[in-house]
């Protein structure tokens, strides 16, 4: 079973012992906001306060996605003093640096 709430959320249970109320950790909400588990007691506890989802009902109706990653576009930086082009900022201020070092 899958229960989403807020990503990266610690989700506790309250216990009182001898009149003394304390906060005891049950579980963490990953990036995506899900946790995932079979243990019947969470389930039972975490479906009054987030939505409860069964894997296998999700798994039949979304299919695995294929994600394409952006295509980079390189920024290109000139030189004004000289006009050198660069594609890597670092070679462009290694570059300015060597046109102040010549200045002085």
């Amino acid at each position: 079973m899958i229960i989403l709430g807020e990503p990266n959320t610690l989700v506790s249970i309250r216990t009182k012992k001898f009149g003394e109320i304390k906060k005891k950790p049950l579980f963490r909400f990953d990036n995506n906001g899900e946790y995932r588990t079979n243990d019947a007691n969470i389930i039972k506890k975490a479906s009054k306060h987030f939505n409860v989802i069964d894997e296998v009902i999700i798994e039949s109706i979304i299919p695995d996605i294929i994600i394409e990653e952006p295509e980079v576009i390189a920024i290109k930086r000139t030189c004004k003093t000289c006009g050198a082009t660069f594609t890597n900022v670092g070679d462009f201020f290694a570059h300015a640096r060597e046109h102040k070092r010549s200045v002085k």
